[in-house]
């Protein structure tokens, strides 16, 4: 039982991570290559091409190595300790990914100057002003059915308080047997809608994030690039939010672990890993499907004002991408952009209202991190 669930806690955490983060330089756009803006026809370039390649080999052949490095031991010893190997590794793979990243930057940007692929009479910014004035993301209305999953936690707790036992588990291994009790209590039967409301509140920001993103559009086709990026923005927000759902329900179910209700070991052990496996899964699929941007998604709108066939690309701003990660534009006055590596957004770091947000989401993990310990204490 035992290596059962260690390798399905490999095959559904580990393996699907990997991938998405070796797929990273195939689902961003074309005109940006490990964070270095490039013509797009230079995406074919053969020396583009073959550093693409390198991260990719080298990100699955590392990353199989350290899989097979902590696994054996997890399954030979299968103590505790040994099954902590799994974040340590998936850490440390990231970790790893970085430095293959930071060599591929490098090399992109020697590339970039040799072939002197900066031509100023040739950049344009396109803006669509009627973008938001479009349906691009899903309703937050969505959100609600989060209140009533939360809610209906709640109720269940006070009318089955009576039948709970007294004492009620803390937590699981990875056979489903109970790791630590702790007396029954309505604090300690909150800590589900607790991690609940938190993780609301993180999908709600993730959320926001999609919706306030600013808006970049190919210069070559405004048209079709505006309704790919629509359709990307309406999709994540769709993923945001059914991801939250399903882990909040998720949530739930254990709780009615925590009362005795459930009591199916491979159901306990088994639906983390099912909901883990699905939403990493999906991930992909729709990084794939989508690419940054929406830049992967088929659309036949050229849109008017195209400007297909036109030699010009979008403006050459590699000067305010440090390491082509962090964004630092004080003359911009977004808040969030699109990261330049893979899919996702980024903070404009130059913005104050960055660093208050950020510093505001740790303080938010940190209270949500100190209240579960005294919930469950």
């Amino acid at each position: 039982m035992k290596t059962l669930v260690v390798l399905l806690l490999y095959l559904t955490c580990y393996i699907p991570t990997l991938i998405l983060l070796a797929i990273n330089p195939y689902i961003t756009r074309k005109a940006v290559c490990f964070g270095v803006c490039i013509p797009e026809d230079a995406h074919s370039n053969p020396e583009i091409i073959g550093i693409k390649k390198s991260y990719l080999n080298k990100t699955l052949l590392t990353g199989g190595l350290l899989s097979i490095a902590s696994l054996l031991p997890a399954v030979i010893i299968q103590s505790e300790t040994t099954y902590s190997f799994l974040p340590a590794s998936i850490l440390l793979m990231v970790a790893i990914m970085y430095i293959f990243y930071f060599k591929s930057y490098n090399q992109v940007k020697t590339i970039k100057s040799k072939m002197n692929w900066v031509d100023e009479s040739s950049q344009v910014v396109i803006v669509d002003t009627s973008f938001r004035n479009k349906k691009f993301i899903a309703s937050p209305l969505w959100f609600l059915l989060y209140a009533l999953v939360i809610i209906i936690t709640i109720i269940s707790t006070y009318v089955l308080y009576d039948k709970i036992p007294d004492r009620i588990p803390t937590g699981w291994d990875f056979n489903g047997e109970v790791r630590g009790w702790m007396p029954k209590s309505y604090k300690t039967l909150l800590w589900a809608p607790m991690v609940q409301a938190f993780i609301m509140i993180i999908m709600v920001f993730s959320y926001w994030m999609i919706g306030k993103a600013k808006q970049i559009i190919d210069p070559a086709d405004p048209g079709k690039s505006a309704h790919q990026n629509r359709r990307f923005r309406y999709m994540w927000s769709i993923y945001i939010i059914t991801t939250g759902f399903v882990l909040t329900a998720m949530i739930g179910s254990l709780q009615l672990s925590m009362f005795g209700l459930v009591k199916n070991k491979l159901v306990i052990s088994g639906l983390p890993l099912v909901v883990v496996f699905g939403i990493v899964t999906g991930a992909i699929i729709l990084s794939l499907t989508t690419g940054q941007g929406g830049s992967r998604l088929f659309t036949n709108k050229d849109g008017s004002g195209s400007t297909v066939g036109n030699k010009i690309s979008r403006r050459d701003d590699d000067k305010y991408w440090k390491l082509g990660l962090f964004y630092y534009n004080p003359d911009d006055p977004s808040i969030v952009v699109e990261k330049r590596f893979g899919i996702g957004w980024t903070n404009n770091w130059a913005r104050p209202i960055s660093w208050i947000l950020t510093i505001g989401l740790l303080a938010l993990i940190t209270g949500f991190m100190t209240l579960s310990n005294i919930l469950t204490k």
